[in-house]
């Protein structure tokens, strides 16, 4: 496409695993100058992501408008048993263009409605430019996040002045400082100042080209420290079940652990009557924070000795608290409420849009029979090289909350609605070009 110094563009970028609380401390710390320059212009909101909250499945809502069930795309590994235990996994050198495979086709994404260019994303459905995070493996093997980083943030600012309507660009770096070294190190908190930096150069750039733009920065998620590893496929193994995981993946087994994020796992059975033995086991395990099991019609929640039921009726939702409380709504057991409502009812609680959350993904053919999350301070699986010392991907508060920048005033409870504000900016740029 040819220069366009005319137009407006979006650019979006998606800090992956930027934690809400770190942002604040920095900037009331001075630490993020440019940061609070666009926050002071435009707006800083905070709004729960999707379940699971692990990256790729959490960008879906900005790209998509929807949840990550209602992608059908339920983790960073899944099975899909109506296709034979097909299996999946994003975590892999070859996995560029699977996750675009994998979403519904009926699903539209943002980049379908206007000329746009995607750098280092996992979905790129439907954009004119696809770069793809070709540097992610070598980044994790070399530890050069920051260089691969920088070189996404220099495409950014090529491609904005290029004509393209939107720019969509995932940075990592925070997200993998945090798993190596933990949320609080120093090496996570100079990716949140590179980013600053980084941010600052750019716009100062694209005022100096008269280039009309709103920036969004935005996370997937947020990410806890993690002290005590869950071998959770030993465990199963020790319950008596022939388990299969990645990357060791076991056809015949009776049990398949699909981990996302580290702090989640879909568990698959061969027999599903043999998924409410293990939960009643799984629940009283030290570390584990919630078991997820489909009932009937509706879910199971178990935490502990705690137990209760979610059902859903066209799109309303009730929470029945039967035995304890274990998402903290007995003030809103037994009445039937719609997302909305939901939302305010559980935003200040552990686990912020936990009914409509585990709902959605429960409605995926690709959920697993059995869903686990980890306690703050452990998580799911051994096999990391490095290892992780930070996680991601349950319901808890750390995780599910996080900040979305705008340079514009913007109001948004959940990341899904990031996309209805893009859509609708973009329908008023190709109008005003009209």
């Amino acid at each position: 496409m040819g220069a366009a110094e005319d137009e407006a563009v979006i650019i979006f970028l998606l800090a992956d695993g930027m934690r809400l609380d770190l942002l604040e401390q920095l900037m009331a710390q001075r630490r993020l100058p440019n940061l609070e320059a666009l926050i002071a212009e435009g707006s800083l909101c905070t709004a729960t992501s999707t379940f699971p909250t692990t990256t790729g499945p959490a960008h879906l809502p900005f790209i998509t408008g929807r949840f990550a069930g209602d992608c059908e795309i339920p983790g960073i590994r899944w099975v899909d048993k109506s296709r034979g235990w097909f299996s999946r996994t994003y975590v892999s050198l070859l996995a560029n263009g699977k996750m675009d495979r994998d979403l519904s086709e009926e699903v539209e994404t943002i980049f379908q409605l206007a000329p746009s260019a995607c750098i280092f994303s996992h979905i790129t459905r439907g954009a004119e430019l696809k770069v793809p995070p070709f540097g992610h493996f070598f980044s994790h093997a070399l530890n050069t996040w920051l260089e691969f980083d920088s070189l996404g943030m220099r495409l950014t600012r090529i491609c904005a002045t290029r004509g393209y309507r939107l720019v969509f660009t995932l940075l990592s770096a925070i997200d993998e400082f945090s798993h190596r070294y933990g949320c609080r190190s120093r090496q996570a908190l100079s990716a949140y100042e590179l980013l600053d930096r980084w941010v600052g150069r750019l716009r100062s750039y694209l005022r100096a080209c008269g280039i009309e733009h709103e920036l969004i920065i935005a996370s997937d998620h947020g990410m806890s420290d993690t002290h005590v590893h869950i071998d959770l496929v030993g465990v199963m193994r020790r319950m008596g079940f022939r388990t299969g995981s990645y990357p060791f993946s076991l056809r015949k087994g009776e049990v398949f652990v699909a981990e996302s994020g580290n702090s989640m796992a879909h568990l698959y059975f061969r027999d599903t009557r043999r998924a409410g033995e293990a939960a009643e086991r799984l629940c009283r395990l030290r570390g584990v924070g919630l078991v997820l099991l489909r009932s009937g019609e509706g879910v199971e929640v178990r935490s502990g000795d705690e137990l209760a039921f979610i059902r859903a009726s066209k799109e309303r939702y009730r929470y029945e608290a039967a035995h304890g409380d274990p998402l903290h709504l007995e003030p809103f057991s037994g009445r039937w409420l719609d997302e909305e409502e939901w939302h305010a009812a559980t935003l200040k609680t552990p686990y912020p849009d936990s009914v409509v959350q585990v709902m959605q993904l429960f409605r995926s053919r690709r959920c697993g029979d059995l869903v686990v999350t980890a306690q703050r301070g452990y998580d799911l699986r051994t096999l990391e090289v490095p290892e992780h010392r930070a996680s991601h991907g349950s319901l808890g508060r750390e995780h599910m909350l996080v900040p979305v920048l705008c340079s514009s005033p913007l109001q948004v409870k959940r990341t899904a609605e990031v996309f209805e504000h893009m859509r609708l900016r973009l329908q008023s740029m190709a109008s005003t070009k009209a």
